[in-house]
């Protein structure tokens, strides 16, 4: 395990493609520029290309949840902390990951605030796009050898992903790692976006264990 921290950089500096803007959002909180997921043909990875959605996040501090859905007792309760676990294809660049992120969130009726931990598999340790995300908003990523990833049980495992990376899943095996969890707490089993060039980037949301200690706090 390899964990890679950003420290000093700043946390809210969002790419232009995911800021939140009150003129163009909706009322449930999406970020501009982002529109409702869709399923994306996705190459490389396991069928069928889609994302599921387990839990949304219960008593997340929202004025709306996600495509209408609400929440009557969100502002009594803590934002979640919430892990992310991300893969991509070799050279998936920034714009297209923080894209994916975000939908992802959306979907888990989140905000990038609430994330505490981020991880992926040491194949992806020199990823620029990724770095370069984690950097932006000032997350540690923590990188996964496959043979960890393997040993975590998945919804959605892939022997397509497997002959590519050495485990059958990455991004959800490594949401669940990073937030310390077992698949009861994966609230996004799986988001996929494909951008125009046809880099593939896929996300997994998991809700951090109560004694989850965030990477940026250690010492």
């Amino acid at each position: 395990m390899k964990t890679v921290a950003f420290k000093d950089a700043a946390r809210n500096n969002f790419p232009e493609s995911v800021r939140t803007d009150p003129s163009t959002s909706s009322e449930q909180g999406t970020p501009s520029g982002v529109s409702k997921p869709q399923p994306a043909v996705v190459e490389g990875f396991d069928t069928p290309q889609a994302y599921l959605v387990r839990n949304p996040v219960e008593g997340s501090a929202r004025t709306g949840g996600v495509w209408g859905l609400t929440n009557s007792e969100s502002h009594s309760e803590p934002s979640p902390r919430l892990a992310l676990g991300i893969g991509c294809d070799r050279g998936t660049p920034t714009g297209t990951l923080a894209r994916t992120v975000a939908e992802a969130l959306v979907l888990a009726q989140a905000e990038f605030s609430d994330v505490v931990a981020v991880a992926s598999i040491t194949l992806k340790a020199d990823e620029p796009g990724l770095l370069a995300l984690a950097a932006q908003h000032g997350w540690a990523i923590t990188f996964y050898r496959p043979e960890q990833l393997a040993a975590v049980s998945v919804p959605n495992p892939s022997e397509t992903v497997r002959r590519y990376t050495g485990t059958p899943s990455v991004s959800e095996a490594a949401a669940l790692l990073a937030a310390g969890t077992d698949v009861s707490n994966l609230l996004v089993e799986k988001h996929k976006l494909r951008d125009a060039d046809g880099k593939n980037a896929t996300v997994s949301v998991a809700r951090c264990a109560p004694d989850f200690i965030s990477p940026l706090s250690r010492p």
